[in-house]
């Protein structure tokens, strides 16, 4: 009876951890307190369940710390939103990241804490790279419209247009980096991959570059090589220098799209002043400038205020020089500084489920430091 009932509850468990993954890869919304995410609810849910039908489970002083730390960090605008214009807005925005940095930690422990870490990570992948299968289908019209981004030709997920996507694939780099046998590791990332180069993402083509030349130089080497006599004796240099000439100039600061960018940027440098005592909360009552800035880290400042991204700077810094003689977390650095590259091309940061995978990385490192990857 008792076995019955623990296989009862585990397979309860995993399904609930089925449902908030296909609530993270498809971004889906419900109006109902406040907008929370459906993936909100069903963390919830899912740390309710595991306190009342697992016994023994505690907080770790991990994660106790870690909502500590989060909390200190966005102290500053805590206070700060008495003073804003718009102070009803300011809470809506803020109350979600007070949820988020409260329930994701817990959410994270008590996946480990149930022994269902590994069950978590590895659906998260296989759930990523059924999408990239899915979208091929749909790009050569062997499927009909599935629940994809209305992106014609690009690959998009969720709450995540193609220039984001960059996101989603350096986490499922990683997953594969950590869960697939290396006999199949480069076929599944062939498979996963091919998929985020159709994004068409300028983004998503840095990190792919970045990734090949760092963690597979000989396979680049060897591949260019190849493509070098390919083209030399199919006779197609031309075509692939204009198609070249097409992708620099995409990144060019003439371009109309990227004019856009720049100057958003620049109402964000000057507006930095104001965001010391005055933070925006992503509301235009209360900063007057372009609050969507495509550079998550100026995002950051403008919506949270310049105090708390010097204590987030400081804090990350201090985290990094305590754990960079370790192996295992230089391995998960490179893959957030991988990251890092589409939060300087893209204002995700302002998007709650950018931090999941975040605190993924982080609580990887902290069970499975141990571990040879």
């Amino acid at each position: 009876m008792k076995k019955d009932l623990f296989q009862i509850k585990s397979i309860y468990l995993k399904s609930l951890l089925l449902l908030l993954i296909f609530s993270f890869i498809t971004g889906f919304r419900f109006d109902y307190f406040d907008k929370l995410f459906y993936f909100d609810v069903l963390l919830i849910l899912y740390i309710i369940s595991v306190f009342f039908l697992q016994k023994g489970i505690s907080i770790s002083k991990f994660t106790f710390d870690f909502i500590k730390i989060l909390f200190v960090i966005f102290l500053p605008p805590i206070i700060l939103i008495n003073f804003t214009s718009d102070t009803s807005g300011s809470l809506q925005f803020f109350s979600q990241y007070i949820f988020l940095i409260t329930v994701l930690p817990l959410f994270l422990e008590s996946v480990y804490k149930t022994k269902q870490y590994d069950f978590f990570l590895k659906s998260l992948l296989f759930a990523l790279i059924i999408n990239s299968l899915l979208f091929l289908l749909k790009y050569f019209e062997l499927v009909g419209q599935l629940y994809f981004r209305d992106y014609p030709f690009r690959f998009a997920l969720g709450e995540f247009g193609p220039n984001e996507m960059g996101h989603y694939l350096i986490l499922m780099l990683f997953l594969i980096t950590v869960f697939i046998n290396s006999r199949f590791k480069t076929l599944v990332e062939l498979i996963g991959v091919i998929p985020f180069v159709l994004t068409l993402s300028k983004t998503v083509w840095v990190q792919l570059s970045v990734y090949l030349i760092v963690k597979k130089t000989k396979l680049m080497l060897i591949g260019l090589i190849l493509m070098f006599l390919v083209l030399y004796f199919s006779g197609y240099f031309s075509v692939v220098y204009e198609v070249m000439n097409s992708i620099l100039q995409d990144f060019s600061t003439t371009t109309t799209s990227n004019t856009i960018r720049l100057e958003m940027m620049r109402n964000a440098f000057s507006s930095i002043p104001s965001t010391i005592l005055f933070p925006g909360y992503h509301s235009i009552l209360n900063l007057d400038t372009s609050l969507s800035v495509h550079n998550g880290i100026l995002s950051y400042i403008v919506n949270f205020g310049l105090i708390s991204f010097i204590l987030l700077f400081l804090i990350t810094f201090y985290f990094i020089s305590r754990n960079i003689k370790y192996r295992y977390f230089r391995f998960i650095l490179f893959f957030i500084f991988l990251d890092f590259i589409t939060l300087i091309f893209n204002p995700i940061i302002n998007s709650r489920i950018v931090w999941l995978p975040l605190f993924i990385y982080i609580y990887t490192y902290h069970y499975k430091k141990d571990e040879y990857v």
